[in-house]
């Protein structure tokens, strides 16, 4: 912003240019405001994104085990059907076989204090059962743990190859 005035140094333009002056710095504050909140906003945006892009189902939990944040993988993986599970403890939302393989990895995690991994049985809907891997991690801020992350992830394909590999094995064998 460019400031022009009369000549003279009079009050008045003195007291003008000041004014002026103000209100420019003012303005290219607020423009700056204004950067710094669509940089900022696009970085939500992108973090959002890339974590629904996840294959697997991701969930984090604040320290007392309320869940504050979950993208739409964890959803179709634990058969959760509750639309407004953030906020709400996990053990809200999964079921009971799933709440205690969660609750253990959760105690182990919080007193040892590294990332724990643990295999469990869970049908997420009728007739469906798959097995589903879980890694927990500490969330930190600041060197302080503020919760627990937890990664979800479908074994079965896993298994089948594994299975399917030791068949191959003793047909090998059996030759």
């Amino acid at each position: 912003m460019i400031i022009i005035s009369e000549s003279g140094e009079t009050t008045y333009n003195k007291k003008l240019s000041s004014i002026l002056n103000f209100l420019a710095s003012q303005t290219a504050i607020a423009i700056e405001n204004q950067n710094l909140y669509a940089k900022i906003n696009n970085s939500n945006v992108y973090m959002t994104n890339m974590l629904e892009s996840i294959s697997n189902g991701i969930m984090a939990t604040d320290i007392k085990g309320c869940v504050t944040l979950a993208n739409r993988n964890v959803t179709a993986i634990l058969g959760i059907k509750k639309k407004n599970f953030i906020g709400k403890p996990y053990s809200h939302c999964v079921n009971t076989n799933l709440k205690k393989e969660m609750d253990k990895l959760s105690s182990n995690i919080l007193e040892k204090g590294y990332a724990i991994e643990s295999m469990v049985n869970h049908s997420p809907y009728k007739e469906v059962n798959i097995i589903v891997g879980i890694t927990a991690s500490l969330l930190t801020e600041n060197k302080k743990t503020i919760g627990i992350i937890f990664n979800f992830r479908d074994m079965s394909a896993s298994k089948e190859i594994e299975r399917l590999t030791q068949l191959d094995k003793m047909k090998s064998e059996f030759v």
